[in-house]
């Protein structure tokens, strides 16, 4: 099972503990996030783009949030 971290540059800064779970293409809040587990998927990975679900709370988006380079996630636009 792969996770994603906060690393330099987030924001809110590093975290030890992963924020969310990858699961087939969608990515779930884990316990280490700061608004805590969620068992809907927050996140939809399509080829290399990552774009917010309908349960995210700023809800939906047909643009991407974040592309996938690699091992890192890097912002695509400001999240609105």
């Amino acid at each position: 099972m792969l996770h994603w971290y906060p690393v330099y540059g987030h924001p809110n800064g590093i975290s030890t503990e992963p924020w969310y779970t990858l699961a087939s293409a969608f990515a779930y809040r884990r316990a280490g996030h700061p608004e805590g587990v969620s068992p809907l998927p927050m996140f939809r990975i399509s080829d290399h783009d990552v774009l917010p679900t309908r349960f995210h709370p700023a809800g939906e988006s047909v643009a991407p949030w974040f592309t996938i380079r690699g091992s890192m996630l890097y912002p695509c636009q400001a999240p609105r």
